[in-house]
C-alpha cells in the first residue's frame, strides 16, 4: 500500500533532491532503493566512526612509490582502509565523503598520521630499512583547525623525523584560502616535511597553481597521462608540465 506518513515522505523527497545535488543536467530524482542503500550506509558509518577508530578497524595500507630508472621503492603513500566486521573492507570513496561532510575527516586523517609515525617507529627499531612515507590531508585538516600543529604534535611525540613524512594534499583544496593555504605550506616545509601536490590534471587545473604555490612534488593523476602514447598533444603537456 501506499505510504502516507507525510514525515517520511518529505524525508525522502529530501533525500532524492540531495542525490542529485550539482547534478544540473536533472531537475527531477525519484526516491529508491538505491538512494536508500546509500543512505543507510551513511548512517552506518556516522553512528561506528567511533568505535572504528577505538577497535583499530580503521587500518593503514602501503602503496609503494617506485622509481621508473632503477625499479627501486622509494617510498610509500599511506592507503586508509576501513575493515569493519559486518560490512567487510570498506573503499574511503564509501566513507571519506560522508566523514568530511559531518566535519569528521580531521580524526580520521590524524589517526593516519599517527599509524604512519607507529609504524615507522616499529621499522626502525627493528633495524630495517625505511623509506618516507605520504599521508594524505583533507581541506578540513587546513580550514576547520591548525593542520601544522596538530600533525607535527604526534610527529615529534613519536621521534620521527619530518623528513620521513610527505603531506600531500589535492590540487583543488588549494582554491580555498590561498594565502592561509601558503602560510600552512611554508610552516610544514620549515619543519622539514615535503608537499606534494596530488591528482594534478584530474580537474581544470591552472597553471597559477604550479606558479603560485611552493611544493616539492607534483603528482600528475593518471586520468591526464592515461592514453599518452596516442596523444601527441597531451604528450606535449606533460613533457612542458615536467620540464
Amino acid at each position: 500500500p501506499f505510504d502516507t506518513n507525510v514525515s517520511l515522505m518529505i524525508d525522502h523527497a529530501r533525500l532524492a533532491a540531495r542525490s542529485i545535488h550539482n547534478q544540473y543536467d536533472h531537475n527531477i530524482a525519484i526516491y529508491n532503493d538505491d538512494i536508500a542503500e546509500r543512505e543507510e550506509l551513511k548512517r552506518y558509518i556516522l553512528n561506528h566512526f567511533n568505535e572504528a577508530l577505538e577497535c583499530g578497524y580503521i587500518e593503514t595500507w602501503y602503496q609503494p612509490v617506485i622509481r621508473t630508472l632503477s625499479g627501486k621503492i622509494c617510498g610509500f603513500e599511506a592507503l586508509c582502509r576501513w575493515n569493519d566486521p559486518i560490512n567487510g573492507i570498506l573503499s574511503p570513496a564509501l566513507f571519506i565523503g560522508v566523514l568530511e561532510d559531518a566535519h569528521l575527516i580531521s580524526r580520521l586523517d590524524l589517526r593516519m598520521v599517527e599509524n604512519v609515525c607507529r609504524d615507522l617507529k616499529t621499522a626502525e627499531s627493528g633495524g630495517r630499512p625505511v623509506v618516507p612515507i605520504s599521508i594524505n590531508l583533507s581541506r578540513n585538516d587546513f580550514l576547520g583547525a591548525d593542520a601544522f600543529n596538530e600533525v607535527n604534535s604526534i610527529v615529534t611525540k613519536s621521534g620521527i623525523s619530518p623528513e620521513m613524512i610527505n603531506i600531500e594534499i589535492t590540487e583543488s583544496t588549494l582554491e580555498a584560502e590561498p594565502e592561509y593555504l601558503r602560510h600552512q605550506i611554508s610552516r610544514f616545509q620549515e619543519a622539514g616535511y615535503e608537499i606534494w601536490i596530488d591528482d594534478f590534471g584530474s580537474r581544470y587545473s591552472t597553471l597559477g597553481t604550479l606558479k603560485d604555490f611552493n611544493f616539492d612534488v607534483l603528482k600528475i593523476d593518471q586520468t591526464f597521462v592515461r592514453g599518452m602514447e596516442n596523444n601527441q598533444k597531451a604528450r606535449t603537456l606533460v613533457a612542458s608540465v615536467v620540464n
